[in-house]
């Protein structure tokens, strides 16, 4: 882990300059159709070859299966227990009936794809970023189940779809680029095969560009998005203050003085350092770009939810290295 700012600053202020350049290209219309161009490319090429190289550049006898299980066990539990924070919050906040579900979503799935795998991979490596990939897997089995299924019933619900029913949820709806890569390099890794190497450099070379590319979409993504109709927005800033600073620094606390109350000072061991680091740093993502995808398929506030994801992933820049920065204090 980063033991002073100025080691934390420098990723940041390198994955802030390339967010910068592509919100540029996009206000500037310098490259054509840059925002979904990017996204395929990312998704469908870029992302998998990351995933699928970080996996086969691990040795299966440095591997904690024990962690993993943590590490995705720990997901489940920290968007459950956002979801119902915010669903409580939505409640007290007096948030319209019809904006509650998908405020609650907006509050409890992270980015932990486009923006935490490049910060994750800058801050801990190849190793952080494995525990991120298993990290995004539990994220990601809640929204294709949960997040899915109160979008679909929400969409019922409204006047404008009376007489539609909810559609039934599929299997396939797990089955993405994400997770086949995962499938594909979990497996290679646990019959101990290896990418030849002449096969393994370009491909490695070609992951390794999904951080660029993907500083240069949530720029554009940035980009198509008005800031003061989103600043305005009062419950918009209870997702930054709650998912982005609060829970992230109590989880912190949590690890460092429970544990430690409990008897189980072995969790907190350098072995253990980096695995809470990884999962506190993916639970303190902004808001995650797929529901914007997810909103627009299923009717329900497209507008609201690119205001949450401009605002969150703007104060990203100053809310993640505070609660980096907490991390290392305490």
């Amino acid at each position: 882990m980063p033991n002073n700012w100025f080691v934390l600053l420098n990723p940041i202020s390198f994955l802030g300059i390339l967010v910068l350049i592509g919100y540029i290209s996009e206000k500037c219309k310098y490259v054509a159709n840059i925002r979904e161009n990017l996204s395929k490319t990312i998704v469908h090429i870029t992302l998998p070859l990351l995933v699928i190289t970080a996996l086969c550049s691990q040795n299966i006898e440095d591997i904690c299966f024990t962690d993993a299980i943590i590490v995705f066990f720990s997901a489940i539990f920290c968007v459950s227990a956002l979801l119902c924070i915010n669903h409580l919050v939505a409640r007290l906040l007096k948030i319209p009936e019809n904006r509650r579900v998908i405020h609650t979503l907006l509050g409890s799935f992270g980015n932990v794809i486009y923006l935490g795998f490049p910060v994750v991979l800058h801050l801990f490596g190849e190793t952080g970023l494995l525990y991120a990939i298993i990290f995004s897997m539990g994220n990601d089995l809640l929204v294709w189940t949960y997040a899915v299924h109160k979008l679909d019933k929400e969409r019922c619900k409204n006047a404008e779809t009376v007489g539609i029913r909810q559609a039934k949820w599929n299997l396939r709806y797990l089955i993405n680029p994400n997770t086949l890569s995962f499938l594909i390099g979990i497996s290679l890794l646990l019959l101990g095969l290896k990418i030849p190497e002449i096969l393994y450099k370009p491909l490695h070379s070609l992951g390794q560009a999904t951080v660029p590319l993907s500083m240069l979409f949530i720029g554009a993504i940035l980009a198509r998005t008005e800031l003061i109709k989103s600043i305005k927005q009062a419950s918009i800033w209870s997702i930054v203050f709650i998912k982005m600073l609060l829970f992230p620094m109590l989880l912190l606390l949590a690890f460092r003085y429970v544990l430690s109350f409990v008897g189980l000072d072995v969790m907190l061991e350098s072995s253990k350092t980096l695995l809470f680091a990884v999962v506190n740093t993916q639970v303190a993502m902004p808001t995650q770009i797929n529901l914007s995808v997810l909103s627009e398929k299923y009717q329900n506030d497209t507008e609201y939810v690119a205001q949450t994801i401009f605002c969150t992933t703007l104060c990203s820049a100053f809310t993640l290295p505070a609660v980096l920065l907490f991390a290392m204090s305490i």
